[in-house]
C-alpha cells in the first residue's frame, strides 16, 4: 500500500513537471489596422508617423549640432590656454634669430582628441623652418575632449616684445 502511494505521488509529480515543460502556447496573430490608401484624385496626406520620424531626425540633428558647438567651444578654450606655449617657443627661438609675423594654424583633431596633424600657413613675416616644425611638434602633444573628429583653425601673432 505504501509503495502504491509513493508510485502515485511520483507519477503525479512527473506529470506536473512535464506539463510545465511543454511547448509554449503560440500567440494569437493580431490584425494590423488597415490604413486607407489615398486615391489618385486626392492629394497624399503625410501620416502622423512620418511627422514623428521627421521630428525625431530633426532632434537628432539638433543634438549633433549642439555637441559639435560644445566641442568647438572646448577646443577654442584649450587653444587659448595653450597659445602661451607657442609664445614661449617664439621667445626662445627669437633670441638667436630675430623674426616676427603671424601664422594661421589648422588643427585636425581625431575622435580620440589628439591633434595628430596640423597645417601651418605663414600669413605675414618670416619664420624659420625649425620654428614651424617646433610649433607643429608642440601642438602634436595637445589633447582635447571631443566626441567626434573636427578641424579647428586659429591665427596667432608673434611679435618681438
Amino acid at each position: 500500500m505504501k509503495r502504491t502511494m509513493y508510485f502515485i505521488l511520483f507519477t503525479g509529480l512527473m506529470l506536473l513537471v512535464l506539463s510545465s515543460c511543454a511547448a509554449p502556447k503560440t500567440a494569437q496573430p493580431t490584425v494590423a489596422p488597415v490604413t486607407p490608401v489615398a486615391s489618385p484624385s486626392t492629394p497624399a496626406a503625410v501620416p502622423p508617423i512620418s511627422e514623428a520620424i521627421e521630428k525625431t531626425f530633426d532632434e537628432i540633428e539638433d543634438a549633433k549640432a549642439a555637441k559639435k558647438k560644445s566641442d568647438l567651444a572646448h577646443v577654442q578654450n584649450v587653444v587659448n590656454m595653450r597659445k602661451v606655449q607657442l609664445q614661449n617657443l617664439y621667445r626662445q627661438e627669437s633670441l638667436t634669430t630675430p623674426f616676427q609675423g603671424a601664422m594661421q594654424i589648422k588643427l585636425f583633431i581625431n575622435e580620440a582628441g589628439n591633434a595628430h596633424n596640423s597645417e601651418v600657413i605663414v600669413t605675414s613675416g618670416n619664420f624659420t623652418q625649425e620654428f614651424i616644425s617646433s610649433v607643429q611638434n608642440e601642438m602634436a602633444n595637445w589633447r582635447f575632449l571631443v566626441r567626434s573628429p573636427l578641424t579647428y583653425t586659429f591665427t596667432i601673432q608673434f611679435v618681438k616684445s
